[in-house]
């Protein structure tokens, strides 16, 4: 009796433990607080555009969250360390051109990205977060893209650094050398940004312009 009474509850306990990782996995996929329950330092990314669901078309808009870009994995949350992500950002994380992809899965049909595909960055390996901060917790108004002619001078920022041309520079090393110069383009003043002449997500000249 006593060892048919600790089967049955042991059998219970089982199906309470699944059925409770089963619904934990649900809600990962459509509720972020899940996923910041572990992932606390990315938290910024509720005050951003794709973590605000009023935002129309944004991931919590559509109540798809964090696996609208990082994808689906049920076996995450159980055994995060063995089951990662099937799409992670970062230098190596996985091929540049998947995190493009899932980038270009939302953004695709924005006019500043048409030449993208022939554009130098593209064929460069230069992945969207080298320029963009997805999960960083700006200022008020920070949300302007980067080709916004006032950016520098301007209450915006695309990226954890406050001047468009110091996320440029961090790569056209020759760039930070030339404005340095007496004689440059008034970038470092605020006068005229990189995205004014250039665009960085392709065009058909070699330059870019």
């Amino acid at each position: 009796m006593t060892r048919s009474f600790f089967r049955i509850s042991s059998i219970a306990l089982m199906l309470h433990a699944l059925f409770f990782a089963q619904s934990r996995v649900a809600s990962a996929q459509s509720d972020p607080q899940v996923c910041l329950s572990c992932h606390k330092n990315q938290a910024g990314i509720m005050e951003t555009k794709h973590g605000a669901k009023e935002e129309p078309g944004s991931p919590a808009s559509i109540g798809r969250a964090c696996s609208s870009c990082h994808g689906e994995n049920s076996q995450h949350i159980s055994a995060p360390a063995q089951n990662k992500h099937p799409v992670r950002f970062g230098k190596g994380a996985i091929p540049t051109l998947e995190q493009t992809q899932a980038c270009m899965s939302c953004h695709a049909g924005n006019r500043h990205l048409a030449f993208w595909e022939s554009g130098r960055h593209r064929h460069n390996d230069v992945r969207c977060n080298d320029c963009h901060a997805v999960h960083s917790n700006p200022p008020r108004g920070s949300n302007v893209a980067i080709t916004q002619r006032d950016l520098s001078v301007g209450p915006f920022v695309t990226t954890e650094r406050r001047l468009e041309y110091e996320t440029c520079i961090g790569c056209h090393k020759q760039v930070r050398v030339q404005i340095g110069k007496v004689s440059h383009h008034p970038i470092i003043e605020g006068k005229v940004t990189c995205s004014s002449c250039h665009n960085p997500h392709g065009a058909q000249s070699h330059a870019m312009i």
